[in-house]
């Protein structure tokens, strides 16, 4: 009985094709998986994006609360504990965001929302009640503002 002919040409052709496929189908999950990773990154920057948008206009209607009324050492200490948070949570989207320039923008914008709501008649400075029409109130309507402004180009720069 005779050993049975190899066809080398074929078994080369069935190995490169079968190589191909393994390595097609790494690659595509590779990319697969990088994507759903951006995915979900950028969802993640998108939410708290917002939160910290939420953040700043609860901060502006504590704020604006707190200086056309008599002091109030509780509203003090909830107006810095929401500044803290706020800024914190923009220091967390160095971790996930793509432009760190557009992330310090942000950093720096809360920065401004603090000194505005802080800077001047709060705590030892709070003698009574401004007017509706103050300033400070306009200041910290402003920061908030661009801060809120900031947040939202950063949340876009993450889809261009």
């Amino acid at each position: 009985m005779q050993a049975p002919q190899v066809d080398y040409a074929a078994l080369v052709v069935f190995a490169t094709n079968t190589l191909v496929i393994v390595l097609g189908w790494i690659v595509v999950h590779l990319l697969s998986a990088r994507r759903d990773r951006e995915k979900v990154r950028g969802e993640m920057l998108v939410k708290s994006a917002d939160n910290i948008c939420l953040q700043m206009s609860e901060l502006l209607l504590l704020a604006r609360s707190y200086h056309t009324t008599d002091r109030s050492v509780e509203a003090e200490q909830r107006i810095k504990m929401t500044i803290q948070d706020a800024a914190q949570s923009v220091v967390g989207l160095r971790a996930i965001a793509k432009s760190q320039e557009n992330v310090k923008k942000c950093l720096k914008a809360v920065r401004e929302v603090r000194e505005s709501i802080t800077g001047m008649h709060f705590e030892d400075e709070h003698v009574g009640p401004v007017a509706d029409n103050d300033q400070v109130l306009e200041r910290m309507a402003s920061a908030v503002m661009r801060a809120k402004l900031c947040l939202t180009n950063l949340k876009h720069g993450q889809f261009a």
